[in-house]
């Protein structure tokens, strides 16, 4: 995650278990939930979560 995608696009990753579960600072995912990165200097820079109904909200 170290290298940012290519312009107009994201990268995404799939994961499952505890080493994708502490995202940034005191924040754990819970199941379901995605986080959301930018590029940082250096290395990924942790946004915002989607909590998992939040999927489906128009």
């Amino acid at each position: 995650m170290k290298i940012p995608p290519w312009p107009g696009t994201n990268t995404v990753f799939v994961g499952h278990g505890a080493p994708a579960k502490r995202v940034g600072g005191d924040h754990w995912l819970a199941e379901g939930e995605a986080a959301i990165f930018r590029p940082g200097p250096n290395g990924p820079v942790y946004v915002a979560s989607v909590k998992a109904d939040e999927w489906v909200k128009p």
